[in-house]
């Protein structure tokens, strides 16, 4: 368990706080009081911080409600108790304990504009407290009342959830009416744990149950054990739970979250439809070009195959073209002037062999292939043969080998 830090609530909100801390085992290492809560915060690092509020600010009592929604149960607490309470409801929390063996429900409540002040007043402080405890219900829990009996005031715990404050002067009268009250639930023994410095209000019987002094050196110990033991109840439930303030602070951006949430699906909708749109295109693109290289190649029926024999061969005649002039590139650029030269012709073909370029043309007569042929005889560094001349309907098809000389 980490080390824990302990404060102790005044009566009054503007009191001074009261503080101490126990290592890891539960043991007091120091304890103090400061009118500055924000002095705390450095040395509270890495500790789980507690919290008590004072039995004078807290009335334990009971009601019957028939319901065991924990929702309805503190709508409902406030109204079912209005009749035991001398303020207006709305300024108390009631805070809901155990179901008893009768179906009554153990209430904590208390004053709503006490337990503010001191929360804005820790909080400012850089103080978040996981609990608060009433300090009663901290006292030791047996078949006994358990009584602390301190400087300014006394403690007394009557039963698993109920027990009451009181000062030193009144306590023999509030305990002789608590017992003439209890009833069967009327204690063997009154069992008073006084504080060094205390004097004890108590004579040795009250109304014949015998009582039990034992001294202790500081009630700090003693009470920061009961914080999380059988009984407690915290006040930072509902409206003071850290769930209920994250979900304060979160109320009033609802309106604007959820218009990010619609903005976002609707971005992310249209991301798709694009994206869907997309992936039809390139599917047309991809399927033309595996028509067009199955018209240029056809016999190779991968598409990245057909790609790398393209690759290979444009990078041979670019190489050719680069290393002495007389490349494929090199020599179409010397004869296209003679080429143009001739509307008539056309090229059907070609084909690039050992330097050598073969063209198949389409001319309108012999005279013109003939022409043709001088005309690419007259370049400087082409020599040109007729292959194969022959007619068909009224055009000629000739063969020409190129050579570069």
């Amino acid at each position: 368990m980490p080390p824990r830090l302990i404060l102790r609530l005044g009566v009054d909100a503007n009191d001074t706080l009261e503080w101490f801390r126990l290592d890891r085992d539960g043991a007091l290492v120091d304890e103090g009081n400061t009118a500055e809560p924000a002095t705390l915060a450095e040395s509270a690092a890495g500790h789980r911080i507690q919290a008590f509020a004072p039995g004078s600010r807290i009335l334990l009592t009971s009601a019957t409600v028939p319901t065991r929604n924990r929702q309805k149960l503190l709508q409902a607490l406030p109204y079912a108790l209005e009749d035991q309470l001398a303020d207006d409801v709305d300024q108390l929390h009631c805070v809901p304990g155990e179901p008893g063996p009768s179906g009554e429900v153990a209430v904590a409540v208390v004053e709503r504009q006490w337990l503010d002040t001191w929360m804005q007043r820790l909080g400012e402080a850089g103080l978040q407290p996981e609990c608060v405890i009433p300090d009663v219900l901290c006292l030791p829990r047996t078949d006994d009342w358990s009584v602390l009996v301190e400087a300014d005031g006394c403690l007394v715990r009557t039963g698993h959830q109920r027990g009451f404050a009181s000062e030193p002067g009144n306590l023999s009268v509030l305990l002789e009416t608590a017992l003439a009250e209890a009833g069967d639930e009327r204690p063997e023994h009154l069992q008073v744990l006084q504080v060094a410095e205390a004097d004890n209000p108590l004579p040795s019987a009250v109304d014949d149950v015998p009582v039990s002094t034992r001294s202790i050196s500081s009630a700090a110990p003693l009470l920061a054990e009961g914080v999380s033991g059988a009984g407690a109840i915290n006040l930072l439930t509902g409206s003071y739970s850290q769930d209920g303030g994250w979900r304060g602070l979160w109320r009033p951006w609802r309106i604007a979250g959820s218009l990010l949430l619609a903005w976002l699906l609707l971005h992310t909708g249209q991301m798709l439809l694009e994206q869907r749109s997309l992936r039809a295109e390139l599917d047309v693109v991809e399927a033309e070009i595996k028509s067009l290289m199955q018209e240029v190649l056809p016999d190779v029926r991968d598409i990245s195959q057909a790609r790398s024999r393209v690759e290979q061969r444009l990078s041979r005649l670019h190489d050719s073209a680069h290393n002495d002039g007389s490349g494929l590139i090199d020599t179409l650029l010397v004869i296209a002037p003679a080429m143009q030269d001739n509307d008539g012709n056309r090229i059907e073909g070609m084909n690039w062999r050992r330097g050598n370029l073969e063209l198949d043309i389409s001319t309108t007569s012999l005279q013109q292939l003939d022409e043709l042929k001088r005309a690419l005889d007259s370049l400087s560094g082409i020599e040109v043969e007729v292959r194969s001349a022959r007619g068909d309907n009224d055009r000629v098809q000739g063969r020409l080998q190129v050579r570069r000389r």
